[in-house]
């Protein structure tokens, strides 16, 4: 029997999968038993290019035995049926973030996941970054005394907000739901659940074509081409998705440090 562990990839929506992959290849110690998305042409085109077996069902996929790691690239709307498939059938699984088109859903497969017992994370790299870490060595230490103002800052580059997977008319929002989530989860990581949010988004106003110049047509674009972009017309034009920078300022009730802070997420620098 392998000492490997088994890799399976279900759903090859979302362009993360391809580093997942490629680090999944570099280890010895890990075998990819196959990928199976939804659209036979991706799932071909995704298993001709590494090198790795393909299947035509989800239950193909899963043939012969079970496996130990589920990695979900699915889009955001399919990810939850893709978990609820995955269940009883792997030991762990890593789910594309933000996870689910909505909170009704999220809640929905955290339970089931609960229930399964099975490990599951969503796919928050930054969780790992020596910064983050580093930062909440300084937190604990209390250097810095109470704390009545923390300022968070993300940017996304100008095409964001109409690529595929960042502008499903499915999901509850745009960029800011579907990239901006690293940065939440980190605030929420670091300073713990807010007792209450207000949030506050520049809509931009019908402008000018703009060049995108990393815009990602579709999952198999790479590192993306040139394109215009009409300001004001797309989707979900949230002002994290346009190419500006997103500022949160999240301030914490004075007597409660570390705990019910109240976020207010500021309107963006305008176009400039």
């Amino acid at each position: 029997m392998s000492s490997k562990l088994r890799v399976a990839f279900l759903g090859a929506r979302h362009p993360h999968i391809f580093p997942r992959l490629a680090l999944c290849l570099q280890n010895p110690d890990v075998d990819i038993t196959g990928v199976y998305d939804s659209d036979p042409k991706l799932s071909e085109a995704v298993a001709r290019n590494y090198n790795i077996p393909i299947a035509s069902t989800v239950d193909e996929l899963f043939q012969g035995s079970s496996c130990d790691l589920v990695i979900i690239e699915g889009h955001d709307p399919e990810n939850p049926g893709y978990v609820r498939q995955a269940l009883g059938r792997a030991r762990m699984l890593l789910i594309e973030k933000p996870g689910a088109p909505n909170l009704f859903e999220m809640e929905a497969i955290v339970r089931e996941i609960e229930q399964a017992g099975i490990h599951a994370q969503l796919g928050y790299m930054y969780n790992y970054s020596p910064v983050i870490g580093k930062v909440k060595t300084i937190l604990a230490s209390a250097v810095l005394g109470h704390l009545t103002l923390a300022r968070f800052h993300a940017g996304a580059p100008v095409g964001g907000a109409v690529e595929i997977w960042q502008s499903l008319p499915e999901d509850m929002g745009g960029v800011l739901f579907t990239d901006g989530c690293h940065m939440l989860a980190l605030i929420v990581g670091l300073l713990g659940q807010p007792s209450a949010v207000t949030g506050r988004l520049l809509k931009i106003s019908n402008g000018p074509n703009v060049i995108a110049d990393i815009y990602k047509q579709d999952t198999l674009s790479g590192l993306g081409t040139e394109t215009p972009l009409k300001l004001g017309q797309q989707l979900y034009e949230d002002a994290l998705g346009c190419g500006s920078v997103v500022h949160m300022r999240i301030m914490i009730k004075v007597g409660t440090p570390g705990k019910g802070w109240t976020q207010l997420l500021a309107p963006a620098h305008r176009w400039s």
